[in-house]
């Protein structure tokens, strides 16, 4: 385990990681590892601090709760299917989204005892990268652009149904432009009606509409090849919003993988904190009190005082959320301390 260091306040200048080793890994972290380790979790929806939702590219859905239960919640005659989000409204009802053709959107309210196909697209190279809720009823998905525009499709009643949007100019990208469903953390929707969605490939991009303005904007940070771009947004409150990506292939290539806008998305810089972590790239970044956690299947780094200090793991994750992170060969892990 390595500490970083920035200096007094979270808004000084970038430095480099130090080597100074603080709290070991056990420390701060729980890790758990469910029965099927064929599961990569690329998706994982907390109830609580105590139990969580996860969906699997191994077309396999699971509930895990402490101390250490884990139940199969699989749908049943989806064999093949990519699951790569998931949305859980408590114990027994969730959502959970496909990625690839045909597109799927399945619920269930009975813990899994059976599952409702509650939206199917067949269209060829249809892929779907997220979804996101803003409360128990209403929330969006999104497609990657089949020509110049992406696809976004709005529930009003808790995902039983979906609506598809209509094209507008907001929603023009480049050709065939896309998201990357590494995370289900590309789609973010916050405040009251607030969401944004980043993309990758030929332009790191971002779209959306935040306070009624358009977030829509190229993002200075890694692009130009369909690996790279960014990957997950995240808002730590209506003015702060934080951005990670990189270039999934290996750390090595990637330079700029952490931006952050602090008035609500009229511009956007590279972040204050150490140089190091913005040259790794992170599939899933949160911000939530004074909690950063980012985070990749090459490892993570995680501070609990806004940036001021940080540890690095090699411990690797596909995506986090509240205390929870999830990743390959069916591991996930608890932060131990709540967020404050």
């Amino acid at each position: 385990m390595k500490t970083i260091h920035t200096s007094s306040t979270l808004f000084l200048l970038l430095i480099s990681f130090s080597a100074l080793s603080l709290k070991s890994q056990s420390d701060e972290l729980t890790l758990f590892q469910c029965p099927d380790s064929s599961n990569n979790f690329r998706a994982l929806s907390p109830i609580n601090d105590s139990s969580t939702w996860l969906a699997s590219d191994q077309s396999q859905v699971w509930y895990f709760s402490l101390p250490n239960q884990w139940k199969n919640r699989s749908p049943k005659g989806y064999e093949g299917v990519l699951w790569r989000d998931i949305e859980a409204m408590d114990d027994s009802t969730a959502i959970i989204l496909s990625a690839g053709s045909p597109a799927l959107i399945l619920r269930t309210e009975d813990a899994g005892q059976s599952w409702q196909e509650c939206f199917r697209d067949d269209s060829p190279g249809i892929f779907f990268d997220a979804f996101d809720f803003w409360d128990t009823h209403r929330g969006l998905a999104f497609a990657d652009a089949q020509e110049s525009h992406i696809t976004i499709i709005e529930t009003k009643d808790g995902g039983k149904s979906w609506q598809r949007w209509d094209t507008i100019p907001e929603l023009k990208v480049s050709p065939k432009q896309g998201g990357f469903a590494a995370s289900g953390t590309c789609l973010h929707c916050f405040d009251q009606d607030s969401w944004a969605i980043v993309l990758g490939g030929a332009q790191a991009r971002i779209l959306g509409n935040h306070k009624g303005q358009s977030l829509k904007a190229i993002l200075a940070m890694n692009d130009g090849e369909a690996t790279k771009g960014a990957f997950s947004i995240h808002a730590k409150n209506s003015d702060t919003l934080i951005i990670s990506g990189g270039d999934y292939r290996a750390d090595s290539l990637s330079n700029q993988s952490l931006l952050w806008s602090t008035n609500t998305g009229k511009s956007w810089e590279a972040c204050p904190f150490p140089k190091s972590l913005s040259q790794r790239y992170w599939s899933c970044v949160q911000w939530q009190g004074s909690h950063i956690v980012l985070c990749s299947r090459f490892g993570m780094a995680y501070s609990f005082d806004n940036g001021r200090n940080w540890q690095y793991s090699s411990e690797g994750f596909y995506t986090c959320q509240g205390q929870w992170l999830s990743g390959p060969k069916g591991r996930i892990a608890r932060f131990n301390s709540a967020y404050k």
